[in-house]
């Protein structure tokens, strides 16, 4: 599935899988609110939105050389810090094309 637009923040040249640190944006298609919702100030996470936290925390327990730092989960998007410890490529992090379907919420 192609993107009719999409922003390339990317360096060309760069390997991002060596050390440091990546910061990361996860958009919600069509700019949904899917994550949740603002009341009184304070972000309220639907059911995916929980989803997606319990995914962010498990991060480094799927892969042995990457941390995360902070995060923030708002209603139509995450922003969160990733480091990468070492360039074990043997386990490291690899870029995602297309749509991650969650199935059984509605």
């Amino acid at each position: 599935m192609g993107y009719k637009f999409q922003k390339r923040y990317r360096l060309n040249e760069f390997d991002y899988l060596q050390a440091g640190g990546y910061f990361v944006t996860i958009c919600a298609k069509n700019k949904e609110t899917y994550f949740g919702d603002i009341f009184n100030g304070n972000m309220k996470l639907s059911k995916i939105g929980e989803i997606a936290q319990k995914i962010w925390l498990e991060i480094p327990n799927i892969f042995d050389n990457v941390m995360i730092d902070e995060y923030v989960i708002m209603p139509n998007h995450i922003h969160g810090i990733i480091m990468i410890t070492n360039n074990n490529r043997r386990n490291a992090p690899w870029r995602v094309h297309g749509i991650v379907h969650v199935s059984g919420i509605n």
